[in-house]
């Protein structure tokens, strides 16, 4: 841990803050200002681009894990010094009630104690072998579309259905509305969507979970919805009507991040074909492969967002209370003082105690989900298609850069 200066430095930024999130130079690697900052100012004001409100942009391992783990600070988007990234209006925002990943304690450790007996590794593993067949079955048409050579979209064709499938299947929607749960989930990922579209897409889904619950609560099967209900009836921790906020949240969280990071884990294998081969002799090594793809792309940089609730020194410089926070996790799991060479990929990094799920209190839930998928994804499409390729110049890959969650629209492959 670096030294501290004995008092904390009160700073007040004489040039004008840099708008964020910033642009990505090259799109297979971190914007460049995370470095630079990093260097010089990695405690440093940023101004979010969608509503002007000022926040503190930390890109220090050491710093962002501070935050993270600080009980003291917020993740309330509701309140006023919060770095909003969301292109939704901020007075529509202050009334919507808050979500798992946005409210804090008690009601947060409430809401957490509910949902994540359903998250236990041992629970996980149970699902591997359906998910296994989900993938298969999933491969199969993707090797019958491209096989004459055809290119073929892996977004489309794989990383974006397989989640949200076994999404469906662990909260219990019934089979004949699996087209309509994807075709939602598709919606709110797809750039075309416009944000009134994406208004009615989120009231059709919030009606429809009112729906399933109610169903649920009368006649309860083997799911996620289902255990939570007779947890929550057993423990009385939340309100009824919290039950289709987590399952909102669940969705949004289980599967964008998840296809996003299929996606843009097969890129990076592609582009480092010397440590694809070891994978392919070796997929015992793809747990550790995995982790060094989590810590690479770190595909929801910006959702960790926090406000000061009180004064508090970070890096030697004193952040006031109601002041707003992005702690980087991206720019953290490239730090060099954490991590020997951060900018190469290196599947045999031990150890790797990367911050891509978060850290504290708001780490994701489902990572243990979200690292089975992955091991299944990326194991099965090499051993299935060994000689998969890019089937376009890379430059040619049309990144989303408009949504908290990068990754790729497209990704033309081919064998």
């Amino acid at each position: 841990m670096t030294d501290l200066p004995t008092q904390p430095v009160e700073t007040t930024a004489t040039a004008t803050p840099r708008p964020f999130p910033f642009t990505r130079g090259c799109p297979f690697s971190p914007p460049a200002e995370y470095a630079e900052l990093r260097e010089t100012e990695p405690v440093s004001k940023v101004t979010v681009s969608v509503n002007g409100r000022e926040a503190w942009l930390l890109t220090k391992y050491e710093d962002v894990r501070k935050v993270l783990g600080d009980r003291t600070m917020s993740s309330d988007m509701r309140l006023d010094g919060h770095p909003i990234q969301l292109q939704i209006p901020v007075e529509l925002i202050k009334m919507a009630p808050p979500s798992l990943f946005n409210m804090d304690p008690p009601v947060h450790t409430a809401q957490r104690r509910l949902l994540m007996p359903e998250f236990t590794v041992k629970r996980i593993e149970s699902l591997r072998p359906r998910f296994q067949e989900i993938v298969d079955e999933y491969l199969d048409k993707l090797v019958e579309a491209g096989n004459d050579g055809t290119p073929v979209d892996l977004v489309k064709g794989l990383a974006n259905p397989v989640p949200s499938l076994i999404l469906c299947e662990m909260l219990g929607v019934p089979f004949e509305d699996h087209d309509f749960f994807r075709n939602w989930i598709q919606s709110l990922l797809s750039s075309a969507t416009t944000p009134e579209q994406q208004g009615i897409a989120s009231m059709e889904m919030g009606a429809y979970l009112e729906k399933l619950i109610n169903g649920k609560r009368e006649n309860p099967g083997e799911d996620i919805i289902s255990r939570m209900l007779s947890r929550n009836a057993e423990e009385h921790l939340v309100e009824d009507q919290d039950i289709s906020m987590l399952t909102r949240g669940l969705i949004a969280a289980g599967h964008t991040t998840t296809a996003s990071m299929i996606a843009m884990g097969v890129i990076a294998l592609l582009r480092h074909p010397e440590q694809l081969a070891e994978l392919k002799a070796d997929f015992s090594l793809m747990p550790q492969a995995v982790e060094e793809l989590l810590r690479y792309y770190s595909v929801s940089d910006s959702v960790t967002q926090r406000v000061a609730m009180e004064d508090v020194e970070i890096g030697g410089v004193l952040i006031k209370a109601g002041e707003g926070i992005i702690a980087s996790t991206n720019a953290a799991d490239h730090d060099p003082e954490a991590f020997a060479e951060p900018n190469t990929l290196n599947i045999h990094r031990k150890p790797n105690n990367h911050v891509a799920f978060g850290y504290g209190i708001h780490q994701c839930g489902g990572q243990s989900l979200a690292r089975m998928e992955l091991e299944v994804v990326y194991t099965s499409l090499f051993k299935r298609i060994p000689e998969l390729r890019l089937a376009v110049p890379e430059e040619e890959l049309v990144f989303r850069t408009e949504s908290l969650i990068y990754g790729v629209l497209e990704l033309p492959v081919t064998w």
